[in-house]
């Protein structure tokens, strides 16, 4: 699920219009765009830093878990964030304008994960995924006075793997 959760909400942020990532920077010639990263991979961090991230940008957080039920009908809760952000040059106003904009950005994933969900059902990466369970806050400054939107997912999944197997054990 992780890699397959970071390789989706990458290539969703190539995709997107206004984030394109690994597209042709306009800025710089011939050097391609950095908008996505994992905030869990200090390399990735860093060089997002170092080079200018570009604005906006998506940035994945790690997953956290927990076990929910009881007894022999536990389930997994599997909680992630993802964060969409832009740069704020000065002023209050400027703020607005970004969060205004990564606010759409964010908007636009939430519906692309429904649509994705409603085509490929139970069947797809989001059969256990409920947007009705999204939470969004506002977040910054972070990354050199970026500001947005933090949105957090939950996914409830089998705890099959749970079940003791005496087979793993010496």
């Amino acid at each position: 699920m992780v890699k397959a959760w970071r390789e989706y909400n990458q290539q969703l942020a190539e995709r997107h219009y206004l984030v394109l990532h690994n597209g042709l920077s306009q800025q710089q010639s011939g050097l391609r765009r950095k908008s996505f990263f994992r905030d869990n991979n200090q390399e990735e961090a860093e060089g997002a830093q170092q080079y200018n991230l570009h604005s906006p940008c998506v940035v994945l957080s790690g997953l956290r878990g927990k076990l929910i039920g009881q007894d022999l009908a536990f389930r997994k809760s599997i909680k992630t964030a993802v964060y969409f952000l832009s740069s704020v040059r000065e002023t209050y106003d400027d703020l607005e304008d970004t969060l205004e904009l990564t606010g759409g950005v964010m908007m636009d994933f939430l519906s692309k994960y429904q649509e994705d969900f409603l085509s490929t059902g139970t069947c797809g990466p989001f059969k256990d995924f409920d947007i009705g369970k999204a939470v969004w806050d506002q977040a910054g400054p972070m990354l050199n006075n970026f500001h947005g939107w933090k949105v957090e997912l939950e996914f409830v999944v089998s705890a099959a793997d749970l079940n003791y197997n005496p087979v793993k054990w010496k």
